[in-house]
């Protein structure tokens, strides 16, 4: 699969690259480019029959065009099995009937691991539901922080069982983790509702229930609105143990109406806020192989 970092690449620029790789592979020095661009055509080719339009003809195609004459890695597992062992922004595609998208991989820590959610300053995750569904935040430096996206999340996790791993650390450098065996969520007619297996780690088990927005009230809590009092959405019940995508405060510590930080109560606490967050995937039967070159996400 492709396995290049495409933090800053359109589809036809990512179709340049594919296309130099290919010829690199199919070259045998005794044909010439013309007669294998020829023998593509004959075979219907897509890929190589796309390159032997003119720029004109190239760039009025359609991107989906583009993507469907590329292979892409299905998810930050391939990434690594495909020899790219590197922290960074990869562009991935779960499933062949949808666009693929960018995801950061996270090499480290085993290597392998999609990061579905990043928190790590103060980009507002006061949001509606279309925007939970599709996605947000910045997809550039190491450090930005995203939601991937309910549909993105869903289509990694429908195809086979995952293993959740969340990260944290407070404003002193101190790090927890939880894990979560069969993580799983639903599609969007049930709301995105969230399922984990066995839990394992240092911080403290702290998840469950239907995702809410503050357009649409899934959780439990009668007298009021988990996502409205929160400023954020996530699957609250009445209203939450923890809540990753909560206001971002970086006293630590803080005082309000509402306990709305980015909290994880069996850790430090409702009424403390975490400096960093991650959320990641992987196949439990991914083998660890070494944590690429890599530094810790």
């Amino acid at each position: 699969c492709l396995s290049h970092p495409l933090s800053s690449l359109g589809a036809r620029t990512v179709f340049h690259y594919v296309f130099v790789q290919h010829l690199q592979q199919w070259s045998t020095g005794t044909v010439s480019v013309g007669q294998q661009i020829n023998t593509a055509e004959a075979h219907n080719d897509k890929l190589l029959w796309m390159f032997s339009l003119d720029y004109g003809q190239l760039f009025a195609l359609p991107r989906s065009l583009f993507y469907e004459a590329i292979l892409f890695c299905s998810d930050c597992s391939a990434v690594f099995n495909s020899r790219k062992t590197e922290n960074g922004y990869y562009r991935i595609r779960p499933r062949a009937d949808r666009e693929p998208f960018l995801v950061y991989c996270d090499m480290s820590d085993g290597g392998g691991w999609t990061v579905i959610q990043r928190r790590s300053n103060v980009v507002s995750h006061f949001r509606k539901w279309a925007d939970y569904k599709q996605g947000f935040g910045r997809f550039q430096g190491k450090n930005d922080e995203y939601w991937l996206g309910n549909e993105h999340i869903y289509d990694l996790l429908v195809r086979e069982e995952n293993s959740l791993k969340i990260d944290l650390m407070d404003w002193h450098g101190e790090r927890r983790y939880a894990i979560y065996e069969n993580f799983q969520i639903k599609n969007e007619q049930d709301n995105y509702r969230l399922w984990v297996g066995t839990y394992s780690g240092n911080a403290g088990d702290a998840l469950g229930m239907p995702f809410s927005t503050s357009d649409k009230d899934h959780d439990r809590f009668l007298a009021g609105n988990c996502a409205q009092e929160n400023k954020c959405g996530w699957w609250f019940n009445r209203c939450h143990a923890a809540n990753l995508n909560g206001q971002y405060y970086k006293t630590g510590n803080y005082t309000g109406r509402h306990d709305n930080g980015v909290v994880w109560s069996t850790w430090r606490g409702l009424w403390y806020s975490l400096k960093y967050t991650a959320m990641k995937i992987r196949l439990p039967s991914f083998v660890d192989v070494g944590s690429g070159n890599g530094k810790s996400s």
